[in-house]
């Protein structure tokens, strides 16, 4: 199965929408510290994709395969 990913940033607002489908999306909800609301939610203060994003995405993807 595959996970997709996609971020919506407003550098303005500092807030990042984030969507998620697929095999890991409520662990990466879980990785935020939120709960999916029709495959996506909000992110306050989550601007880098590269520094922020990715991390928590790589992180629960590992940790959910653990189990």
């Amino acid at each position: 199965l595959s996970t997709y990913v996609l971020v919506f940033t407003d550098i303005i607002r500092e807030v990042s929408e984030i969507m998620a489908v697929g095999e890991f999306d409520s662990q990466i909800a879980n990785g935020f510290g939120k709960k999916l609301v029709d495959n996506g939610f909000s992110a306050d203060g989550i601007l880098s994709r590269k520094k922020q994003v990715v991390p928590i995405v790589t992180m629960a993807i590992s940790e959910a395969k653990k189990m």
